[in-house]
């Protein structure tokens, strides 16, 4: 659980004394206002893990050796010391000394320090009889904690390194890959939710690229090696293998991946990693390109306005469902449709490409991901519908037509009639 700690001018406990029982609910220290924790440990090798923060979420280790920490160990780490309610002393307890309760020595003790430069100290003793809870004190106030605050507490100085070999993979906006030897660079970015090759061509990546780039982006190493690269490896890495440039809003690192190892700008170790994480620059600009006519996923879409002839109706999509644009909900079954026509229309693709018709086109279709139907924030639809069975689309920019089947049509036909 989590702990109440007390500042650090009052007096430490007496090897020799009872006590005080307590029950603090919560730490008067909020997450947030922690600039540091360093981790006591006698009975491991390593005796010291320091762990610091660096910006606004970020937390970095500086002991035993430097390193990104993991977030995640650190946020549960943070939980147990300021979220977690802890427990009053067994009866047991209440007239043992702080030798006995192994507080004194302390087993395990955790200095916090804060912004201001407060100093905080929690120690933490023996198990119960149950092995669930473990005593904690400072200043002669103890209470228990639970095993799990005490096993997040006490985890290997290791396993408080990040093993992702990408710092903050999610906020990634802009990839760049480039081979050994100096061939063309392949250029990646995302664009709204979409990531899209941009050289040495320009299209939606296809799903298959879109899984490999992730698993590049998702990649952890199965061995965080705590011995820096020689230069010797440094030179091999940077010079034999494949260059990744990754950028964000907050930083730009470099990956360097030869013969399952990688090496990024933001730490010094090099990180064995399994290389199905990193065939990405084993496909082709064929396998890359997405057979996706449009770059629009379905639920992004916030309006949409179906012409027809003379018709012509707009819709807007609430939390509620879908809308007409004087704000009265359509019918469930005109939602529905709506639905599965704008699904159809974001899963087209790029079969059966021909010239676009000369004629005027019969219909169409605008959706937009904003409020309003505007094409230059999605996308605007043609259609021409023949005598035939054929309906060709095509977006207003473009020379090219794709054929699509007589259901589409006729579900856009009937909602602009609304």
């Amino acid at each position: 659980g989590a702990v109440l700690l007390w500042k650090s001018d009052q007096s430490p406990v007496d090897s020799d004394s009872s006590v005080v029982n307590s029950t603090p609910s919560v730490l008067p220290l909020a997450a947030e206002e922690i600039a540091s924790i360093t981790i006591h440990d006698p009975n491991r090798a390593e005796l010291i893990t320091r762990l610091q923060r660096s910006g606004a979420k970020n937390w970095i280790m500086t002991e035993p050796l430097k390193d990104l920490a993991d977030l995640a160990a650190v946020q549960s780490l943070l939980s147990a010391l300021c979220r977690d309610p802890s427990s009053e002393l067994p009866p047991e307890w209440e007239t043992s000394t702080a030798v006995e309760l192994g507080l004194s020595p302390a087993r395990i003790t955790v200095e916090v320090v804060d912004h201001g430069g407060a100093t905080w100290e929690l120690k933490l003793g023996v198990a119960d009889i149950s092995g669930d809870y473990y005593a904690a004190s400072y200043s002669g106030v103890a209470f228990l904690i639970s095993k799990r605050a005490y096993d997040v507490i006490r985890r290997p100085a290791n396993d408080w390194r990040d093993s992702t070999v990408i710092h903050d993979s999610n906020l990634i906006k802009r990839v760049k890959l480039t081979p050994p030897g100096g061939d063309p660079s392949l250029e990646m970015e995302l664009r709204g939710r979409t990531w899209w090759l941009t050289s040495p061509a320009e299209y939606p990546l296809s799903e298959y690229g879109l899984t490999m780039l992730r698993r590049v982006l998702r990649a952890r190493s199965y061995d965080l090696r705590e011995d820096a690269a020689t230069p010797s490896q440094s030179k091999l890495l940077r010079e034999q293998g494949y260059r990744w440039e990754f950028h964000s809003k907050q930083e730009q690192q470099e990956l360097f991946y030869y013969q399952r190892f990688v090496l990024n700008s933001l730490r010094p170790y090099p990180l064995p990693v399994s290389p199905e994480d990193f065939q990405f620059h084993q496909l082709s600009l064929e396998d890359l390109r997405s057979e996706r006519l449009f770059d629009l996923l379905p639920d992004e879409v916030r309006s949409l306005r179906i012409s027809a002839g003379s018709l012509e109706t707009t819709f807007r999509r609430s939390r509620r469902g879908w809308q007409f644009s004087t704000g009265h909900e359509t019918d469930k079954g005109d939602g529905n449709n709506l639905d599965r026509l704008t699904s159809m229309i974001c899963a087209l693709e790029t079969k059966g490409l021909q010239d676009r018709p000369e004629s005027p086109p019969t219909g169409s279709i605008v959706l937009s991901r904003s409020r309003q139907p505007l094409a230059n924030n999605g996308l605007e639809l043609l259609w021409w519908a023949g005598d035939g069975s054929s309906v060709l689309v095509a977006s207003v920019d473009s020379d090219s037509a794709v054929p699509i089947n007589r259901q589409m049509h006729r579900l856009a036909v009937s909602l602009a009639g609304h």
